[in-house]
């Protein structure tokens, strides 16, 4: 019971860290852009 849950939140982990990568991989330089324009309109 408690290896099969520790399996399913590794698993989730994992997906969850591919997934941030590649929406980092293909949305940096978006965000930035984004970030670069809230800075300013915040100055």
């Amino acid at each position: 019971m408690y290896s099969v849950f520790f399996e399913e939140c590794r698993n989730a982990i994992v997906l969850t860290i591919q997934i941030i990568i590649a929406v980092n991989k293909t949305n940096v330089l978006f965000i930035l852009i984004a970030f670069k324009n809230f800075v300013m309109v915040k100055l």
